[in-house]
């Protein structure tokens, strides 16, 4: 700790810091601004330190100035150290944090997430509070020996081979950072979800290279859709955050762009004149040769006496309805046992759960936007593990004529026609090894770290597949011992490919290369052909996209 506070200025012993992600948690963000603001009420002379965990410094700064992040000093985390130093309870560092250090012993004196954003009574404790706080290492707490000891699996399969084809990035001046999600490749369109621009950057093919178009992003109109408040209160809408998730092309030369808006109102509950706000899901539509908004989709996901929680970070459209994820509102979502215990339709830690329609997949119709389904089942890995729905990461995928389908970790692959009964084919890019899983511990039952004694098996998972007549091709992400890993780098990635008349998968796989930084891998469709590319931001600061094609 004292060699990671070693670049400030030492003028106080005692320092206060915040430390987060850029982009990681955007909403989350709000608490630098008005956390800075209550310490300097509370004791002018304190100093606040901004650090910021990001592989770019000069990326992370520039960011810092564009969000008008102020601190006394600014330590810039370009290798990750803080993972060696600091320990989360949610196992990764997610959202922001503050916290009060002693320089020269390098003590943590506190450390919490930032719940009381600009309380100067928080403040006033904090700064009173000597500490320093227990020591705990969250990361080892319900995880058994066996799973800390092991040692992360590697893919067994040969590097991919046969020829490449690169195409240069020409960004038009525009300053990209990396990749939220995965990049895109769809015919002459390269497309991705820039993490510290908040937009999707659009790019055509233009022949010796894929030529920036444009950067996709909720314009006012959109942006006032759903603020319901009179002035002055409306200037609200200018310190929040409007946030997307997922791209995806539609049909008809158009793109969809899965979308968290603000929706503002007067607190009609509390009725004290405060502000209510909630997070509306909705689908922004781009004519991708013009840039002309089009309509946008408004899913109804607020619907009353449901079960489920509906999800739109991944979803695609079929045949005049769009596909979304979903899961049953019971643990591992942040529910009290007492609330789903004895509901067997709802307590994945008992048998009768896993007979009582557990779908993944939700439907809801393009033109009205209501829900018409569900679809998917729980695979037999997760009634094993007792497990529910914390080993399930959806994909999907739509050609106009069949819809692909996926869990992710449990690396069975679904395909069918219709989505209301049509016949439903299943391939399996990889299994999981159940017959490994130890006993359900029914003393971490409703427990959070339950799930922990089964990551190790989950060590891989599909996040991208699609298909041809003849073919599955699946990108599969290897994640060492299970665990969340944010680094495109700290993990291996391959290429599936499934034969549908055999079933006979091949692996290989993708490269970390040389002189660059991966930034993802995904598949690119184009003239009947499918194939595997990366992306890749070169040391001399260019970006390169490089697909093989297959060809010996």
């Amino acid at each position: 700790m004292a060699e990671y506070l070693n670049s400030l200025p030492a003028v106080l012993d005692t320092v206060y810091a915040i430390i987060y992600e850029p982009a990681q948690c955007p909403r989350c963000e709000a608490s630098i601004h008005v956390d800075y603001a209550a310490l300097k009420r509370v004791r002018p002379d304190a100093p606040m330190v901004l650090i910021t965990s990001y592989h770019d410094s000069a990326s992370a700064a520039a960011y810092n100035r564009k969000k008008g992040y102020i601190a006394d000093g600014y330590i810039y985390d370009t290798e990750g150290a803080y993972r060696s130093i600091f320990s989360f309870n949610s196992g990764s560092m997610i959202g922001t944090y503050i916290l009060k250090m002693c320089r020269s012993t390098g003590q943590l004196l506190f450390g919490a997430e930032s719940f009381y954003m600009g309380s100067n009574a928080f403040m006033r404790e904090l700064t009173a509070w000597s500490g320093p706080m227990p020591a705990h290492d969250f990361g080892v707490e319900g995880v058994g020996v066996d799973e800390a000891a092991s040692q992360p699996v590697k893919p067994g399969c040969a590097p991919i081979s046969g020829r490449y084809k690169d195409h240069t990035l020409s960004t038009g001046g525009e300053p990209l950072s990396e990749v939220y999600d995965v990049p895109k490749y769809d015919g002459n369109y390269f497309y991705y979800n820039d993490k510290l621009a908040n937009g999707i950057m659009l790019f055509r093919d233009g022949g010796d290279s894929l030529r920036f178009v444009s950067k996709i992003e909720a314009d006012s109109t959109e942006k006032d859709r759903f603020i319901e408040l009179d002035e002055p209160l409306r200037s609200m809408r200018d310190d929040v955050y409007y946030i997307p998730c997922a791209a995806s092309m539609l049909d008809g030369g158009s793109m969809g762009v899965s979308y968290s808006l603000p929706h503002l109102m007067l607190d009609t509950i509390a009725k004290n004149g405060g502000i209510a706000y909630f997070n509306k899901a909705v689908v922004l539509v781009r004519d991708v040769s013009t840039g002309e908004p089009l309509p946008m989709f408004v899913p109804d996901f607020d619907m009353a006496d449901t079960l489920f929680f509906y999800k739109h970070f991944t979803f695609t459209t079929f045949k005049g309805e769009a596909v979304f994820a979903c899961q049953k509102l019971t643990w591992p979502m942040d529910y009290e046992r007492e609330e789903y215990e004895h509901k067997p339709y709802l307590n994945p830690f008992c048998d009768a759960f896993y007979s009582s329609g557990n779908p993944w997949i939700a439907t809801f119709s393009l033109n009205t936007g209501k829900l018409t389904g569900h679809f998917g089942e729980l695979e037999p890995c997760a009634k094993a593990g007792r497990t529910g729905y914390e080993f399930v990461s959806p994909i999907m995928y739509g050609n106009g004529k069949e819809l692909l389908y996926s869990d992710g970790y449990s690396g069975t692959v679904h395909i069918t026609d219709n989505l209301h009964g049509g016949t439903d084919k299943a391939y399996s890019a990889f299994a999981v090894d159940t017959a490994a899983f130890p006993r359900p511990d029914t003393a971490m039952f409703y427990t959070e770290g339950y799930a922990n004694a089964y990551s190790r098996y989950y060590y891989r998972r599909i996040i991208s597949a699609r298909m041809d007549d003849e073919r599955v091709y699946c990108i599969v992400k290897y994640m060492p011992n299970g665990l969340y890993v944010p680094s495109v780098e700290s993990n291996d990635f391959t290429f599936v490919a499934i034969d549908r008349r055999s079933g006979r998968a091949t692996e290989s796989l993708l490269p970390h290369i040389g002189g660059c930084h991966t930034l993802g891998f995904e598949l690119h469709s184009s003239a009947g052909r499918t194939v595997p590319f990366g992306l890749y931001h070169r040391d001399d600061g260019g970006y390169v996209v490089r697909e093989w094609t297959g060809e010996e």
